[in-house]
């Protein structure tokens, strides 16, 4: 199966495998709203996330299926600064819910202060759906 980079125009197809791939992970569950509206959060964490964080970076690669997807962004890139937060705001409110935007914002503070500092690429997510059997 061929690998190759993602484009904008994937992220309709892309959005639904991620948000199934991750609706158990842990950290991301924590990260989305509950309630009726939390599938929601899921598609709009992952929008968020492949249209201005990992797909203009050029280092998304996917295979034609969407069954597997490696997001990277580059060194320099990772870190949402506080005018791209800002900008975001309605995103992160559609994601967490209003009512917990500073809880997470808290949360999550000491996660990026001990990212490394070091120039890295930083693997944003890696999802890999296992080959359905034909029998």
């Amino acid at each position: 199966m061929a690998v190759r980079l993602a484009t904008l125009d994937d992220v309709p197809a892309l959005v639904p495998v991620l948000a199934r791939a991750f609706a158990t992970d842990p950290f991301v569950s924590w990260l989305v709203r509950t309630g009726p509206r939390r599938d929601a959060g899921f598609a709009r964490f992952f929008e968020l996330a492949l249209r201005h964080l990992t797909i203009p970076y050029g280092e998304v690669y996917i295979n034609d299926d969407c069954s597997g997807v490696a997001a990277w962004t580059p060194p320099g890139k990772w870190h949402i600064g506080l005018a791209r937060q800002l900008r975001f705001v309605r995103h992160f409110a559609a994601i967490s819910g209003w009512s917990r935007l500073v809880e997470v914002q808290l949360a999550t503070a000491p996660l990026l202060k001990a990212h490394p500092r070091v120039p890295h690429h930083y693997l944003f997510w890696f999802m890999s759906r296992a080959a359905r059997s034909g029998a």
